[in-house]
């Protein structure tokens, strides 16, 4: 099935299973349905542990994510977003409650790259970082 989005997008989701209020999230690959969400703040548990603070990516507002609401968001790299599917989340975007939004810069992408490379193998798997490595792989900025 081709999919209204794919790797490197930015998608506002209005409503998700894992909390309460809308998300963005970061696509990783399609293929695998692998996400990363973006975060307003760090919060303390992670600002804490210098393991998972480290994987942390800053998504800057400017010059290139004008669509971000925040000057300043963060790339949560040390988990990947609990599991929506691709085909629930092109469901969303065709009756408005999910929409992309933007795509990840270069600069961005290859810290995201980086840091999971680097720094993300004590909370994610040999295989979901070798299928996140696949995906932004993909990327075309």
């Amino acid at each position: 099935m081709a999919f209204s989005f794919k790797e490197g997008d930015i998608i506002y989701l209005k409503k998700v299973p894992y909390t309460n209020h809308p998300k963005y999230q970061l696509t990783l690959n399609i293929e695998k349905e692998l996400f990363f969400v973006i975060n307003s703040d760090i919060n303390n548990t992670i600002a804490i542990n210098s393991d998972f603070k480290n994987c942390q990516v800053v998504l800057s507002k400017l010059p290139n994510h004008n669509f971000m609401p925040n000057d300043t968001s963060y790339i949560a790299c040390h988990q990947l977003a609990p599991k929506i599917r691709c085909d629930e989340i092109e469901k969303m975007i065709k009756v408005k409650e999910a929409e992309v939004i933007g795509k990840i810069d270069e600069a961005t992408l290859e810290k995201v790259k980086d840091t999971v490379l680097n720094y993300s193998r004590l909370t994610l798997t040999g295989f979901e970082i070798l299928y996140i490595k696949e995906g932004l792989d993909k990327v075309n900025n």
